[in-house]
C-alpha cells in the first residue's frame, strides 16, 4: 500500500511540474506576442497627431493623390479635417487591397471549378456505396451545373468580407502574431 501511495504521489508530482511547464510555454508565446503588438502600437503613437497624422502617415501611393490636401491640413490645424483625410486614406488603401484581391484570385475562379468537378468525377466511379442506383451520377450531374454558382457566390462572399477583415480591430492582433510564431516555429 506504501508503494502505490509513493508511485502515486511520484507522478501527481510529474503531472503538476507538466502542467508549470506547460503554462510557462502558453504565457512565453503570449508575452512575445505581446511585446510585438506594444512596438507596433509605439510605432503607430509615435506617428500619430491629432492635427498633423494624415500627412505623416501617408501612405505611398495614396500620398501622391492626397498631395493637394496636405497644405489644407497644416495650414487649418483641423482635427475633422485630418480626422477626414485619414478616412479617405484608408478607403482608398482598402479599395486597392479589394481591387488586388480581385485581381489575384480571379484566375482561381475555374481552377475551383476544375477541382470541384475532378473529385466528383472520381468520387463516381470509385464510390461502391450508392443509397440508390445512379446516386454517383447524380451527384456528378449536380456537381457539374450548380458548381460555377457556388464558386461565384463564394467568390463574392469572400469580395464582400475583405473590407471587414482589413478594417479588424487591434484586439485580434495579439491572436494574429501569436499564429504566425506557431507557424514559424512548426517549420
Amino acid at each position: 500500500m506504501s508503494m502505490l501511495v509513493f508511485i502515486f504521489n511520484i507522478l501527481l508530482l510529474s503531472f503538476l511540474v507538466a502542467m508549470f511547464i506547460n503554462r510557462y510555454k502558453f504565457v512565453y508565446r503570449k508575452l512575445d506576442a505581446l511585446r510585438r503588438m506594444n512596438i507596433i502600437q509605439l510605432k503607430n503613437s509615435a506617428s500619430y497627431s491629432p492635427l498633423y497624422s494624415s500627412v505623416t502617415i501617408t501612405f505611398f501611393p495614396i500620398s501622391i493623390v492626397l498631395l493637394p490636401f496636405i497644405p489644407a491640413v497644416i495650414a487649418f490645424k483641423s482635427e475633422r479635417l485630418n480626422d477626414f483625410i485619414l478616412k479617405v486614406q484608408y478607403t482608398i488603401l482598402m479599395l486597392m487591397y479589394s481591387f488586388l484581391a480581385c485581381i489575384l484570385v480571379a484566375p482561381l475562379v475555374p481552377l475551383l471549378y476544375f477541382k470541384s468537378v475532378s473529385n466528383s468525377i472520381y468520387i463516381a466511379f470509385n464510390n461502391k456505396r450508392e443509397a440508390y442506383k445512379g446516386q454517383n451520377i447524380v451527384k456528378l450531374v449536380v456537381t457539374i451545373l450548380i458548381n460555377p454558382f457556388l464558386v461565384i457566390v463564394s467568390y463574392l462572399v469572400d469580395f464582400i468580407s475583405l473590407p471587414n477583415l482589413l478594417l479588424k480591430d487591434d484586439r485580434g492582433f495579439e491572436y494574429k502574431y501569436l499564429k504566425s510564431l506557431e507557424i514559424l516555429n512548426d517549420t
